[in-house]
């Protein structure tokens, strides 16, 4: 499962997002030199696409509970960063693979990003379909 993000963020962003969450951040295509300095616990690559969530970050570590970590991950950066962030997996409906999860300044929504750009290279933008406040209520 990756996030996606409608603003750029800096190794210092994440740096700084994940000091107790992820300590360690490793950016494989994005800065490397830079992003040694953090040693290599994780590793996080940077990736960009022509959707409007065209900064993704793919979490190569596996952690126990990846799904409950990447959603705490996903809000935090939209928290942090004041942007709107995408996870590509679902608590809700976990078999379907266009459902995906948008947080809006920290605020958790249901969406289906099937025939968008993101998804599919083509199309048009992520279809926003209710809010997740069962979800927000988890991750607060």
């Amino acid at each position: 499962m990756d996030i996606y993000l409608s603003a750029k963020p800096t190794v210092k962003d994440l740096s700084a997002l994940f000091e107790v969450d992820l300590p360690v951040v490793v950016l494989d295509d994005w800065d490397d030199e830079r992003a040694r300095e953090f040693g290599s616990a994780h590793t996080v690559i940077f990736t960009e696409n022509r959707s409007e969530f065209p900064y993704g970050l793919a979490f190569q570590e596996q952690t126990e509970d990846q799904e409950s970590w990447l959603l705490s991950c996903a809000r935090k950066l939209s928290v942090g960063l004041g942007c709107r962030v995408l996870y590509t997996g679902n608590p809700v409906q976990p078999d379907n693979p266009f459902l995906c999860v948008v947080f809006d300044s920290g605020q958790a929504f249901l969406a289906n990003d099937e025939g968008s750009i993101l998804a599919e290279g083509q199309g048009g933008p992520v279809n926003i379909l209710r809010r997740l406040p069962e979800l927000d209520a988890s991750l607060a």
